[in-house]
């Protein structure tokens, strides 16, 4: 949902709504503003969801660019959550968090003062204040009683997954391919990491959680690739030549292999 432009941090921008909906008790489970409408966004506010109210079964969503990315398909595979996408242009197979959406705007957007500076923090709190007070009080028209309510009935009798944070953080991670540097290191994001020397001239797999730029630079792993020609790297260690990098062990390879080709022609010739 896209917000007005307001001033925030004495810039005005425009911010973006990210909310997930309980379909059954209409309870907003996950919902922020943000300064941007992308998987980052939908993450950051899938994983408050989440850590809140515990692993859904299902994750219905529409077909835009953030939930059709590839980094949140693997993510929902690994916490055996099935992702359903809404058909193109179905609006009404929408409709209840579409509804949720112009509520929002009648009801919260037209209190605040647009001239007003805030900051992200304060209006993401102002809002969940307007959650607390009004929507989660006031019965849903849809189902007869608020949305609190009915969602603290249904947990009775209804089995919730839940998981921590740390081990959250492992199932929503990015994947990047890099190549060593000489000195020994590889660059991300503008960040310089330190790889162990054994890696120089490899082409690693680096993983990290999203959405925290301080645990990117403390828990990247790395995993050594298979490089194609380290299988025949054994077969050419009689020869006295030295190899030095990845161009030189594939000229050698190639060379060996001209030779043993030229030898199995002229034995087939002997013949």
């Amino acid at each position: 949902m896209h917000g007005p432009p307001l001033f925030i941090d004495n810039k005005k921008r425009r911010l973006y709504l990210c909310g997930i909906i309980d379909d059954h008790s209409r309870l907003i489970t996950g919902c922020k503003w943000l300064l941007s409408e992308n998987s980052m966004a939908l993450e950051i506010v899938l994983k408050e969801a989440i850590l809140t109210y515990g692993i859904p079964n299902v994750f219905y969503c529409d077909n835009g660019a953030a939930f059709s990315s590839t980094h949140l398909q693997p993510a929902c595979a690994r916490l055996e959550i099935a992702l359903i996408h809404s058909k193109p242009y179905d609006s009404p197979s929408r409709g209840k968090i579409e509804r949720f959406r112009r509520t929002v705007r009648e009801g919260f957007l037209t209190v605040i003062d647009r001239q007003q500076n805030y900051s992200l923090d304060r209006f993401n709190q102002m809002f969940e204040q307007w959650l607390q007070n009004h929507y989660y009080r006031v019965a849903h028209h849809s189902i007869g009683r608020p949305p609190l309510d009915c969602y603290l009935n249904d947990l009775k009798t209804t089995a919730v997954r839940r998981i921590e944070q740390n081990e959250l953080d492992l199932y929503f991670y990015q994947t990047f391919k890099r190549t060593v540097k000489n000195d020994a290191t590889i660059s991300l994001n503008g960040v310089l990491f330190e790889v162990p020397p054994q890696y120089i001239g490899c082409k690693i797999e680096v993983r990290h959680p999203t959405g925290a730029p301080e645990a990117r630079r403390m828990s990247c792993s790395f995993m050594r690739m298979t490089k194609p020609w380290q299988k025949l790297q054994k077969s050419i260690r009689s020869s006295t030549a030295k190899i030095i990098s990845h161009k030189s062990v594939s000229v050698r390879i190639k060379t060996r292999r001209t030779h043993d080709r030229s030898l199995l022609e002229s034995q087939r010739k002997t013949v």
